[in-house]
């Protein structure tokens, strides 16, 4: 949703007031939640991030999951703020009062499952890449902790801790996450682009008599749009700030801005989102119970055909869901 009448300064102000809030809610709920942790389980958080996953007791498996559920309710809890201090009605602003189309679904399943081997091609590339040793060494420990607060989480994955896991880590964040991301950045930075072309680009219409020419509004530029998914895909990389998941992690915030904007509900890239966040969560279930998962052995890799025919399936799946929506802005 673009606003009449904004001036590009006024969306630079959204955009710096949604990062800022974005980082001092996840600074806060941080901060309570080893609070929190250390005043019920006695444990700090700190030093179970760097703890290796398999010596997990049952209290610090719970206390993970403590800490990261109040790290995503303060992501959560960062949208409504943002939508309250710019003024903002969130739910028609995000297009969360778009429903989804019961055709769009199928389209939607077929480009989360076009986009695993795609993200899973690029994972392995990115992180075959050869780096200065120091450099390598930082992102790799860096890299490590990440794997291991995740499996931490995970350590406990069975009966209703799978419901909290999926729920917690998987359904909460996408919600959160597309929220500030693709509901609030993305259309900040679209406005941003579209009223900064408005004062530079403008035509010129002759009235019926032929007497005064009168200045119109342009359209909603198509290469505004296309630069405001870019730029909220590249906050959303950052923000995550996994090195080793850069190329992977800028794919998957590409396609969850285009699959926003062409289907024109935030709830189509809520639930892609959702699906990418479970997948690894029911893996480990089945991995757990016996099952042989091969994605989720080291040595596993999608081959170069594969990815090439997974990548123009999900390109197409996007224009067709394109087709049967109605994308948001004037093409």
């Amino acid at each position: 949703m673009i606003i009449e009448g904004e001036r590009p300064i006024h969306y630079v102000a959204r955009i710096f007031i949604c990062v800022g809030i974005f980082i001092l809610t996840v600074f806060f709920a941080d901060f309570f939640a080893r609070k929190l942790v250390w005043l019920f389980f006695h444990l700090d958080t700190q030093i179970l991030q760097v703890k290796p996953a398999d010596e997990f007791s049952r209290s610090e498996a719970i206390a993970i999951k403590v800490h990261q559920t109040f790290i995503a309710l303060g992501i959560l809890f960062s949208a409504v703020l943002t939508a309250l201090v710019a003024g903002l009605q969130l739910k028609p602003f995000a297009r969360l009062n778009v429903p989804v189309k019961a055709i769009q679904i199928p389209f939607l399943i077929l480009a989360f499952a076009a986009s695993v081997p795609v993200v899973g091609y690029l994972l392995t590339w990115n992180q075959s890449w050869n780096l200065p040793k120091d450099l390598a060494d930082e992102f790799q420990k860096f890299e490590e902790m990440s794997n291991n607060l995740y499996s931490a989480f995970l350590k406990l994955n069975d009966g209703g801790f799978l419901f909290f896991n999926l729920f917690f880590m998987a359904l909460l964040p996408a919600i959160g996450e597309e929220l500030v991301f693709r509901g609030l950045l993305l259309n900040f930075f679209r406005g941003f682009f579209n009223s900064f072309q408005a004062r530079f680009d403008t035509s010129q219409e002759v009235i019926p008599d032929d007497t005064v020419p009168v200045e119109v509004k342009p359209r909603n530029s198509v290469f505004s749009l296309h630069l405001a998914v870019l730029m909220s895909a590249v906050m959303f990389t950052l923000i995550h700030a996994q090195p080793y998941k850069l190329f992977p992690m800028m794919t998957l915030a590409l396609v969850l801005g285009y699959l926003y904007v062409y289907s024109g509900s935030l709830w189509i890239s809520i639930i892609f989102h959702f699906l990418n966040n479970s997948v690894f969560v029911l893996l480990t279930w089945a991995e757990n119970h016996g099952l042989e998962v091969d994605w989720l052995q080291e040595d596993f890799q999608f081959t170069g055909g594969t990815t090439l025919v997974a990548f123009f399936v999900l390109i197409i799946t996007i224009w067709f869901i394109r087709k049967i929506s109605k994308p948001i802005g004037d093409y």
